[in-house]
C-alpha cells in the first residue's frame, strides 16, 4: 500500500491523515475489492472526453477515493462554461494575452471578493502570477504533462493533481482542482494526462465502469510515459526541446 509513500505522509502531515487513508483504503477493499479506489490514487486518461464539472462546494479534494451513491453526479454543469478555462484555452490556442483573456478582470473580481486569491493581492502579484503560468504552458510543451510525483518530490500518489470525479457511467467529471492545468492539456490536445481520483460512485463500480479504467490504467500509463520523455513535440520549439524544464508544473496551475 505505498508503505514508504504512506511513512512520509505520518511524517509530513501527521497521523491524522495516515488514519484516513489507511480507513479510507481499506473500507473501499473490504466493500469492493483489490481493484477498489484508492485514496489520491491516479488515473490516467484522455482530458479531451472531459466535459462535465461538479457544482462549486458540492464536494472537496478531502472526498478523494471516497465512493458515494446519491445523485451527486447530477449535479453537474459544462466544463466550458468555468471562466478559467475558456481564458486558457483563448490565451494558448488564439494567441490572446491574458489581459484579453479575460484572466486580469477575472481575477480582480475573486481578489475584491475574497480579499486574497490564489495568493494575490495586488496588481503586480497577478502580473506575477500569470507570467509564471506562461512559464508552466511552457514547461507541459517542451516535457510533456507529469505526474505530481515527478512534479513534486515527497507527494502521496497524484495529490493536487487535476481532480476528477467518476460518475455512475463512468463519465468524467472535473472536481474543480487544477484548472489551468486541465485546460492547458485540453487546448494543447494532448491526449493521456496524469489525474487524481475524487468521489467514485457506487454504481459506476456495480456496473464495471471504474473496472474498466482501472484495466486501461497500465496503457494509459505506458502512452502517458511516452509522451513526457518527447514531449509535446508538435508545440515545441526546437531549442525548448534541448532541456528538460525544472518549472513546478502544479506551482501556479
Amino acid at each position: 500500500m505505498d508503505f514508504f509513500q504512506i511513512l512520509s505522509v505520518i511524517t509530513r502531515k501527521g497521523k491524522r491523515l495516515f488514519f484516513i487513508i489507511i480507513a479510507r483504503d481499506l473500507i473501499n477493499i473490504l466493500r469492493f475489492g483489490l481493484d477498489a479506489p484508492r485514496y489520491s490514487q491516479t488515473l490516467f486518461l484522455n482530458p479531451q472526453e472531459i466535459s462535465l464539472a461538479v457544482l462549486p462546494d458540492l464536494l472537496s479534494r478531502e472526498d478523494t477515493g471516497k465512493v458515494m451513491g446519491g445523485d451527486w453526479d447530477l449535479h453537474v454543469r459544462q466544463l466550458h462554461d468555468i471562466k478559467k478555462i475558456a481564458m486558457v484555452k483563448a490565451r494558448i490556442r488564439e494567441g490572446k494575452s491574458w489581459e484579453a483573456a479575460g484572466a486580469y478582470q477575472i481575477m480582480n473580481e475573486l481578489i475584491q471578493k475574497h480579499h486574497v486569491y490564489d495568493d494575490c493581492k495586488t496588481k503586480e502579484d497577478v502580473l506575477q502570477r500569470y507570467e509564471r503560468l506562461d512559464r508552466v504552458i511552457e514547461s507541459i510543451k517542451s516535457g510533456g504533462f507529469l505526474s505530481m510525483s515527478r512534479v513534486r518530490k515527497g507527494t502521496f500518489r497524484e495529490s493536487g493533481g487535476v481532480y476528477i470525479h467518476i460518475g455512475r457511467n463512468g463519465e468524467y467529471i472535473f472536481g474543480i482542482g487544477g484548472c489551468h492545468r486541465l485546460a492547458i492539456a485540453q487546448a494543447l490536445r494532448l491526449e493521456c494526462i496524469p489525474v487524481q481520483v475524487g468521489v467514485v460512485h457506487e454504481k459506476a463500480i456495480v456496473n464495471g465502469h471504474w473496472k474498466k479504467l482501472n484495466s486501461d490504467r497500465p496503457r494509459y500509463k505506458r502512452r502517458q510515459l511516452r509522451i513526457a520523455r518527447v514531449g509535446s513535440r508538435s508545440y515545441a520549439s526546437p531549442s525548448s526541446r534541448r532541456k528538460p524544464s525544472n518549472v513546478d508544473q502544479s506551482n501556479e496551475a
